[in-house]
């Protein structure tokens, strides 16, 4: 076990570090791969993986799969796959176009859909594709935290307002 593991304890509050799950059955601590949040009553909230995998009824694939088969989608000029809000929607597409197209956004979400389809097993395709005017990249090619953050943030924001409606 990671020496920088600890073990959860409702009485010490987490501030990111590696956990483990100690128990009467177990020999020895388990780590967790597991992002957690410890809530003021004690218990403890799971908020998902804390690695790229994504496991959608059984099936599993990974953020960085996902990634590279959206970046041969036809129709986006940027695409990238996030962590969704929950178990009911553990995956989103967030696509971004170059302007030049004539397709609207329906067609371009069933466009990606139907790439992703593909070449996933049709479980791991997200039900929803979500456009966004840009996804930002450093010169490396990579997406920076706070770009992903802030375009979770903007997602999250749409999906919470469809479900008012």
């Amino acid at each position: 076990m990671n020496p920088s593991s600890r073990h959860l304890s409702a009485t010490e509050p987490l501030d990111g570090a590696d956990c483990a799950a100690a128990a009467p059955h177990l020999p020895e601590p388990t780590p967790l791969n597991d992002r957690l949040t410890l809530l003021p009553n004690g218990a403890v909230l799971l908020e998902g993986r804390k690695d790229e995998q994504v496991s959608i009824a059984g099936k599993r694939t990974s953020l960085g799969a996902v990634n590279a088969i959206l970046a041969t989608t036809p129709f986006a000029c940027d695409a990238v796959a996030i962590r969704g809000p929950s178990d009911l929607e553990p995956l989103l597409i967030l696509v971004a176009t170059d302007g030049e197209t004539s397709l609207c956004a329906t067609d371009i979400e069933h466009a990606v859909r139907r790439h992703l389809l593909a070449h996933l097993d049709a479980v791991l395709v997200p039900r929803r594709v979500f456009i966004v005017p840009r996804i930002d990249r450093t010169e490396t090619g990579k997406v920076t935290a706070a770009t992903l953050a802030a375009l979770r943030d903007q997602v999250f924001a749409e999906l919470l307002k469809s479900c008012d409606q």
